[in-house]
């Protein structure tokens, strides 16, 4: 059962049980059943079985056979290989690039640490410079301060001056004020008399303007009016001359019409005569017309008699001619068909060299894909571990290069170790122990392991004296040269039972170094872990492989051991080994890349060779169905000759016969010619007499026609003349009317003009009145302005006095003020250096400085350079990545993460390799054994559809049992041909149903449907049909659909399906006993 959801998803169901679509294909697979199974079979299934289309058989064998399930998963393991050799290249590539990501990050790693270091220098000394550059700021500022104070006392006094001198000031301002605002106000009134000056004068230009204007208007209008009544008078004239000559036309008008409708009775009569006469004359073509079509289709009937009998002779001697070349052509297909048979033989030959050179080097191809996953799988295992030695390397490198593990003081030793003669090393350091015993000997060193090696006394002394100095801890020194007591070699407790033997044995260190040794481990004995101690015998002290540590004394140290990679014992050592390996696995690396880049030069060149030897191969392939065309050619050819050669033959008798019938047809037709011309030759004298009266009466008919057309055209010529006339007078009538309207006008337009021009000289005269008063005011009024402007001015000159007083003492209080200011600037900038140190302080390494710092004693100078050293030495490292230890660790967990990934990969690639192997052995084993019954099978079948005659189905490519087509040959009973091509179609039915057969034989069904297979089939063959079902029917029902009678008989069960109704159906069964 299927369920289907709306968003387009499916789930499936056999039994109720929730399952795959693939589950239930697969069930389904190999079972005979399904949409293209060969349990229903149709007439085009017969035909594609035996087409040149060989899919089709060859599915329905590997259907018996079950082989569909192996080759389709060996398909899907083939996409999945594919699949998998893509993810191993891409994971490849990917590989390269982080491991490239890797290095660069580590190198990244350690310039950090080094600017890490520099940089806390930096911030010391910075811190240092600071608190001096503060103190100096601080005992600069105190002199300012003082300065500051007495400039603020003399710009006090400054000030108090200028306000005194200010409200003078203020005082004289307020009288300058009244006295400006007087001399604007009769500066107002002189300017608003000026404007009714201006008014007047404009007011009397503009009435003398209109006066003109109006004055000029009228004598305009005057002559206008003289001259439309002229033109009146001249337009009633004209209008009573054409009122007379319209009535002198329309007598003329009337006598022309009565005239023309008499021409027009006349030439209707005419015209009526001349197509009756038309009319007889069209009666007597018809009929001759009529004889001309007999006569004229009698002739042709005459002349194609006549090409009959020549194109009948001329067949004949085309089919002589052919008859000649068919011959030729059955001679040349049967030398075509022993030739094409003979090179066929070579050709199969040379393909099967072919098939053999292939199938060597896919052999070798094979072997070397396998070599290259090999190397590749190496390859990538050996670049895991070079990954993982450079992650080693790069720990112990850091250790080294921290001190971890070591104390403040032994770590502040060896970092000075450069400026210190004779230090070597730490204990732990010289020692070189081997890896199983490297946690046992670092418990029973203990705390001696940080002890420092010295060449002598005197180094030892004055290491203790810088670590003195510096305030950075205590540390021990050992001393290679001074006094000592010699150590007593320690006997073997418990006398020797469970002793590995002295620690000392199993500790190796450079020449010079021995001493160290003997010191430090020559009371200690290495022993196994179930040791236990003789307390009574037992001296010195013991140390197990698990760093238990046992002494005379009774003391026990255990517990958990110490982690290797934190362990101090033998960390050079350790470092010197991976460094060993590192070289060792980069020529092994750099050797297996060479190793896989030649793989692949290999199957690259065995690929083109294969795609060579493919290509001849198919080249081959297409030269042998050549040869198969060309001999299917020469027996269709030889076959197709000889039917033509019998129907050329029936061709000529049949021209022999249709000569003869069209002899006598052409007989027959010349009496009828005769006659039909006789009839002809007295229809043409009556048509001519009548032809003869019709000219006479056309002539009749034109010459009335060309009467009434000259009345016609003098009729029109008055007609035109009479609208001539009413069109001019209609224009002259509304002349006439425009003139008088325009008339009115003018004589309102001159009462318009005489009423301006009269109002205008009022204006005119009153204006000139009022213009002498107004300019006698203007006169008196700029008299009284000049006297208030007089005043003001000399004040205004009392005023700028006491501002020059203000700007003297302005400028000497301003000069107090700039010094005042510098210095307050001088002291401010002061503030902001020493804040600026403070906060640049605060600002890059969070910390306070104190407000009042102690002095201290420093070179400034030296301290700067040491600075600027430092920070040179931060920018010579460029940038630097301060997120690197966070990408480092992600990066080095993604390249783990991809070295597993692809040894994953390699896995599933060989898994997959295994699994198409299997598949191939199991499908072909399966294959084979069907293949060779259903083979045994067609033959015995089809000699019994056939009652004898050969049968046979073969592999093209026998080394290729699940690829190779299949080719089928057949024989009938009395036939040489095994070309499919060249049976019947009944006979290729057979032989279809015959291999059909052989494959239910090898894995039957439990039913089969044939759909019309009996159609091509005779009634002879249609009873082998049946015989052959009923033969097989024991095992399978078969149900058949047909139209065939003796089907129909040979059938126990007969359904039929009838419609009496229209679009209903029904079934009709009928059983038979």
């Amino acid at each position: 059962m299927r369920r289907v959801f709306g968003d387009g998803t499916s789930e499936y169901f056999l039994n109720k049980n929730a399952c795959r679509l693939k589950d239930i294909l697969n069930l389904f697979m190999d079972t005979g059943m399904g949409s293209d199974a060969y349990s229903v079979i149709e007439l085009k299934m017969v035909e594609s079985i035996l087409s040149e289309s060989k899919e089709e058989r060859r599915r329905l064998i590997d259907e018996a056979a079950g082989v569909n399930k192996y080759k389709q998963q060996r398909n899907l393991s083939f996409r999945r290989l594919q699949s998998t050799d893509t993810d191993l290249l891409r994971i490849n590539d990917i590989l390269q690039e982080v491991e490239k990501n890797v290095d660069s990050l580590r190198r990244q790693l350690k310039r950090y640490n080094r600017y890490e270091s520099v940089k806390q220098q930096l911030q010391e000394d910075e811190v240092s410079l600071a608190v001096w550059n503060i103190h100096q700021h601080l005992s600069e500022m105190e002199p300012l301060k003082n300065q500051t104070a007495n400039f603020q006392h003399l710009y006090g006094e400054h000030s108090e001056s200028l306000a005194l001198a200010e409200h003078q000031a203020e005082s004289m301002q307020s009288e300058l004020t009244d006295l400006e605002n007087k001399q604007q106000g009769q500066r107002e009134i002189v300017r608003n008399q000026e404007i009714v000056v201006n008014d007047l004068e404009r007011k009397l230009l503009v009435a003398g303007e209109k006066i003109s204007a109006a004055t000029a208007a009228l004598d305009r209008l005057k002559l206008e009016d003289h001259s439309l009544q002229e033109r009146q008078e001249t337009t009633q004239n004209v209008l009573a001359d054409l009122e007379n000559e319209r009535e002198h036309l329309l007598p003329q008008i009337d006598e022309k019409q009565t005239q023309n409708d008499k021409l027009k009775s006349a030439f209707d009569a005419a015209v009526n005569a001349y197509r009756e006469a038309q009319t007889t004359f069209d009666g007597h073509n018809r009929q001759r017309v009529g004889l001309l079509n007999a006569v004229s289709e009698l002739k042709h009937q005459q002349e194609r008699y006549t090409q009959s009998i020549g194109q009948f002779e001329q067949n004949l001697k085309s089919l002589a001619e052919k008859q000649e070349r068919l011959q030729g052509s059955e001679k040349n297909y049967q030398e075509d068909l022993f030739g094409a048979s003979g090179e066929q033989s070579g050709a199969e030959q040379v393909y099967k060299e072919l098939e053999s050179r292939i199938a060597s080097i896919e052999s070798v191809f094979q072997e070397t894909q396998t070599s290259l996953n090999e190397a590749r799988e190496t390859l990538a295992q050996q670049r895991g571990e070079r990954v993982s030695v450079e992650n080693q390397l790069a720990f112990y490198e850091e250790l080294l290069e921290t001190g971890e593990g070591y104390s403040s003081g032994v770590r502040s030793v060896l970092e000075a170790k450069e400026q210190l003669s004779g230090i070597i090393g730490t204990v732990a350091d010289v020692m070189i122990v081997e890896d199983r015993y490297q946690s046992a000997i670092q418990t029973g060193l203990g705390s001696l392991a940080e002890v420092i090696v010295t060449q002598d006394r005197k180094s030892a002394e004055a290491a203790i004296a810088f670590l003195e100095r510096e305030q950075k801890g205590a540390a021990t020194f050992f001393p290679l040269k001074g006094s000592r007591k010699k150590v007593e070699k320690q006997s073997s407790p418990n006398g020797g039972k469970n002793i590995i033997g002295p620690a000392g044995e199993f500790v190796k260190t450079q020449p010079g170094y021995e001493v160290v040794i003997e010191v430090m481990l020559g009371d200690l004995f290495l022993v196994e872990d179930g040791f236990e101690p003789d307390w009574k015998n037992f001296s010195g002290r013991v140390i197990t492989r698990a760093g238990k540590l046992i002494d005379y004394q009774g003391f026990i140290q255990g517990g958990q051991g110490r982690d290797e990679g934190n362990s101090i014992v033998g960390r050079r050592d350790r470092m010197e080994k991976l460094r060993k390996r590192h070289t060792q696995l980069v020529d092994t690396i750099e050797s297996l890349s060479e190793k896989v880049e030649q793989f692949h030069n290999q199957l690259g060149q065995m690929e083109r060779e294969l795609r060579q030897f493919r290509s001849e191969r198919q080249n081959q392939r297409q030269i042998m169905l050549e040869f198969d065309r060309r001999v299917s050619r020469a027996q269709y050819g030889i076959s197709t000759t000889t039917a033509d050669l019998k129907t050329l033959q029936l061709e000529n008798e049949q021209n022999h016969a249709r000569i003869g019938e069209t002899t006598e047809k052409l007989t027959a037709v010349e009496p009828e010619i005769k006659a039909k011309q006789k009839e002809l030759t007295r229809l043409d004298e009556s048509a001519s007499r009548i032809e003869a009266e019709m000219q006479n009466l056309l002539v009749q008919r034109d010459s009335a026609s060309e009467k009434l057309q000259t009345s016609r055209i003098e009729v029109v010529n008055l007609e035109n003349e009479r609208q001539n006339l009413d069109t001019r007078l209609r224009g002259l009538a509304e002349n006439s009317a425009e003139f008088a309207q325009r008339l009115i006008q003018i004589g309102a337009d001159r009462k318009v003009n005489e009423e301006t021009l009269q109002e205008n000289r009022l204006i005119q005269s009153e204006s000139e009145k009022s213009l002498g008063t107004a300019r006698e005011l203007l006169r008196r009024e700029q008299e009284n302005f000049v006297n208030a402007d007089q005043v003001y001015q000399n004040r205004r000159l009392e005023y700028n006095e006491l501002e020059h007083k203000l700007r003297a003492i302005r400028q000497e209080r301003e000069q107090a003020g700039t010094s005042l200011k510098a210095l307050e600037l001088k002291l401010t900038e002061m503030k902001s250096a020493h804040q600026r140190v403070v906060d640049r302080i605060f600002e890059k390494y969070q910390i306070e400085l104190p407000a009042q710092p102690e002095p201290v004693d420093i070179d400034p100078v030296e301290m700067k350079k040491r600075i600027d050293r430092s920070m040179k030495f931060i920018e010579n490292l460029g940038p630097i990545n301060m997120a690197v230890k966070d990408e480092f660790e992600s990066e080095q967990a993604r390249l783990n993460f991809l070295s597993e990934q692809q040894a994953d990969l390699v896995e599933a690639k060989t898994s997959l390799l295994e699994t198409i192997s299997r598949l191939d052995r199991v499908a072909r084993k399966q294959f084979r054994e069907t293949f060779e019954q259903v083979r045994e099978n067609f033959k015995a079948t089809f000699q019994m559809l056939f009652d004898g005659g050969a049968a046979d189905i073969r592999l093209e490519n026998a080394d290729d049992l699940l690829e190779s087509d299949l080719v089928i040959t057949a024989t009938p009973k009395g036939k040489k041909t095994q070309n499919l091509k060249m049976l019947s179609a009944g006979e290729k039915a057979l032989t279809a149903i015959a291999l059909l057969f052989a494959i239910y034989q090898v894995k039957p069904s439990p039913f089969c449907i044939l759909d019309e297979v009996d159609a091509p089939l005779d009634d002879h063959n249609v009873r082998k049909y049946t015989k052959i079902l009923d033969h097989f029917a024991t095992n399978t029902q078969f149900i058949v659909i047909t139209h065939n009678k003796l089907t129909m008989e040979a059938a126990r069960y007969l359904y039929g399906v009838t419609m009496e109704e229209e679009g209903v159906s029904k079934l009709v069964s009928v059983k038979f006993v």
